[in-house]
Formats: structure tokens, sequence, C-alpha cells
């Protein structure tokens, strides 16, 4: 029977574009500014690392949309002129500065605060994430949905997915088998990383999720469906 349901955050619980589009592009053109990266140069790094060519958003399943800052910070390593650990702390402060304007709201997908409400009286609800703890703890308090989290497991506590230490630290607090959890994300990192669990649960926020999405167990097209999945789950543990 499942007794945990774990969440990835960026994407899943919460819309994409509406929340880091703004943020990751201004926290890129601040480290362009003070590089000396050519215009084109700085164009191409930002698309191999998932910004749209014109600017305009993230692509799924980039480097900024499911790595850690840590991970982006390494990546942008070479070509800039400082260390990964002071490339780091240049992107958590512009991260903030930007997620700290009016015009900068996060929203939840739909459906995710009825599914949350109807899980945390059946379930240890998780939310890991390669994001950093203060931005995700923050991000879940302006939203409304903090209490319902049992556990947050972050980067920069456990290491970036897909490194398991979050999912041990669970199943040691909660005394749970790695087999009794599930996990619910938006990219391949994701499925990948729910490997070891019950089953991965892709989430599919839009037509080209399916393109990261081919090693999930189950699809959910609404986040309101996800307790008719985890009742499908521990339907065929029963029968098997």
């Amino acid at each position: 029977m499942i007794k945990a349901v774990l969440f990835d955050k960026d994407g899943t619980l919460i819309e994409l574009g509406n929340t880091w589009d703004k943020p990751t592009i201004g926290m890129m053109r601040d480290l362009f500014s003070e590089s000396d990266l050519s215009q084109d140069e700085q164009d191409q790094l930002a698309f191999a690392m998932g910004i749209k060519e014109d600017w305009s958003g993230i692509k799924a399943n980039s480097i900024f949309a499911a790595g850690s800052i840590y991970d982006q910070a390494a990546y942008l390593e070479p070509y800039l002129s400082w260390s990964i650990p002071e490339i780091e702390d240049r992107m958590e402060a512009s991260y903030l500065k930007y997620l700290q304007e009016e015009e900068v709201m996060a929203r939840l997908t739909p459906g995710s605060a009825e599914a949350l409400e109807s899980l945390k009286d059946d379930y240890v609800i998780g939310l890991i994430t390669n994001d950093n703890y203060v931005f995700a703890r923050q991000m879940l308090e302006n939203l409304g949905v903090l209490s319902y989290f049992d556990f947050i497991g972050c980067a920069d506590q456990y290491g970036p997915k897909p490194n398991p230490r979050a999912l041990h630290e669970i199943a040691k607090q909660y005394n749970i088998e790695l087999s009794e959890m599930v996990y619910v994300g938006d990219s391949a990192l994701d499925m990948t990383y729910a490997k070891p669990l019950a089953a991965a649960i892709g989430y599919l926020e839009n037509e080209e999720s399916h393109l990261h999405l081919t090693e999930a167990d189950y699809l959910l097209d609404h986040m309101s469906d996800l307790p008719q999945i985890l009742e499908q789950i521990n339907q065929k543990g029963v029968e098997g």
C-alpha cells in the first residue's frame, strides 16, 4: 500500500512559466551584463541551457526546468570569470530579487490544491525539488499550501536529484519503505528518480510533456485525478 506521495515542484505543483520564466531570464541577463560574452555567445548559451530562442520563456525538461542551482552554475562556470560557488551566490541573489517583484506571480497547477486536501489525512506528503530550501519553502508558504507538507527535501540539503538521500530520509523519519512511495513529476529526470519507488507518475502540463515522460508508470492529465491513480496502484498491490 502507498503511504507517501512525493511531488516535484516546478512544472508539477507550480506552473513553470508563471513562476520561473521572468526570474530566470532576468538572472541570465544580470550574469551576462558582467561577462565578456558577445550577444551571439549569450544567445547560444542561454538556448543550450533552456531559454527559448526569442528569450520569451523556459523550455520543458531543460537544465533550468529540472536542474539545481548548482547544476546551472556548473554549466555556466567555463564561460564566466567566477567560481561555481560565486556563480551560485550571484544566481541566488538575482532569483530572490526577481521573485520579490510584484509582477512575478506563482500559481499552482490546476487541481493541485484539491489533490493535496484530499491526500492529507491518508498519506505522508513530501516535496523533493532541485530548488534550494529557502526558495521552495517560501513559495509553498506564499501559495498557502505549506501546511500540507510533512517533508521538504531540497538540493542544498540532500543533493540534487537523482541523488536518493531525501528518499532515504523520508523512509527513516516515517518508517516507510521506498516501495510504499510514489513520486509525481514532469521531467525525464523525475521519472528516473522514481525508479526505486512503487510508481513514477508523470504530470502532463502540456503536449510537449509526453516527450519527457516515456518512462512514467502512470500519466496524469489533471492533478485532481491523482487520488484515483493512487487507488489504482493500491488496488494493483492488493491483487498482486
